[in-house]
């Protein structure tokens, strides 16, 4: 159990560092930011303009617009929200532990994808079509 939460943790911190930093600039140090208050995170995605959305674990979407030093309710409450993906024409599309959704409008509503409950969204990609 301790090795998943570890490893969980450094996942996301990962993931925050490539989103905010690009992969073209070098990192040498890390700073620790605070975290939603929900728990766990599951994912990160950073939205220009708006910020960084997190996906937490049971918590819905949270969104920070400095950084990380402060987090904000975004949707999906009670959701566990497992993955992202931008779209390049706006849309934002969560893969949650029960089911997929989308937003056009960076998150202040989303819609469901239609599929069952039974179907997790671990992971999202969007086809050429959208």
């Amino acid at each position: 159990m301790k090795l998943r939460q570890h490893f969980g943790s450094l996942t996301c911190a990962a993931a925050f560092l490539l989103s905010c930093s690009g992969l073209a600039m070098a990192q040498d140090s890390w700073e620790a930011v605070n975290s939603p208050p929900t728990g766990r995170i599951f994912s990160l995605q950073a939205v220009n303009g708006i910020g960084v959305l997190a996906g937490t674990e049971d918590g819905g979407i949270f969104l920070s617009t400095d950084d990380g030093s402060s987090w904000g309710y975004h949707g999906m409450a009670m959701n566990s929200v497992r993955s992202f993906y931008l779209h390049s024409d706006g849309r934002i599309f969560v893969g949650k532990q029960s089911g997929a959704a989308v937003s056009t409008d960076n998150g202040a509503t989303w819609e469901s994808l239609g599929l069952s409950s039974n179907e997790n969204g671990f992971g999202i990609t969007v086809n050429a079509s959208g």
